[in-house]
């Protein structure tokens, strides 16, 4: 009679899939000749830009260690270097802007909106200094995330140094109570220090 040894073959992540393909598109980067072929080395920062929004988004920055946080960081910076290095066509081609179309009803941004914030500069010209304002403005779901999670990281990040996070400091500088809410339920208010302001 013959065994037969089964192997439990081991599920990736999302985080672990986009991280290695992050990996693999940036080791392709640091070999490839920046001079030859433009668009080859544009097709591979888009590659870099879009892995590095997914792996920033696919991770949970509430679990993340000290470390781990810092690396995800860091994955963030390089996705959005990569981004300000596109052209405001191909961000469009790459991050589609999303289909909804009642924002003015609603007061929030919608495409109208978007499209009237990317039609202000020429759609050729590289994003660069203006990256941090057009992920903002920009209505697609994968970069509303990415911008939400960067902001948990560093948040998360100032946290574990002992600091406030960025919401709890804005809070306590506009004078507005925060509360914890304990295990079993019960808020109890946050000590905050007094608002000095001069008006």
């Amino acid at each position: 009679m013959t065994n037969v040894i089964k192997f439990k073959k081991r599920t990736k992540t999302k985080q672990e899939i986009y991280s290695n393909a992050m990996d693999r598109v940036c080791d392709e980067l640091s070999k490839k000749d920046l001079n030859s072929g433009r668009s080859e080395v544009r097709d591979i920062l888009a590659k870099v830009a879009y892995y590095g929004v997914m792996t920033v988004n696919s991770c949970d920055p509430y679990k993340l260690t000290y470390k781990e946080l810092q690396r995800q960081f860091q994955v963030a910076e390089l996705s959005k270097s990569a981004l300000s290095l596109l052209s405001y066509k191909e961000i469009q081609q790459y991050f589609p802007i999303e289909k909804e179309y009642n924002g003015e009803r609603w007061e929030v941004k919608d495409y109208f909106y978007t499209i009237n914030e990317v039609n202000k500069y020429n759609p050729d010209d590289h994003i660069l200094d203006n990256i941090d304002n057009l992920l903002w403005d920009y209505m697609n779901v994968h970069l509303f995330e990415f911008q939400a999670n960067l902001m948990t990281i560093m948040s998360q990040t100032m946290r574990m140094q002992g600091k406030k996070g960025i919401a709890e400091q804005v809070f306590e500088d506009m004078g507005i109570d925060t509360y914890t809410m304990k295990p079993d339920g019960e808020l109890v208010r946050n000590e905050r220090k007094p608002n000095l302001r001069l008006v």
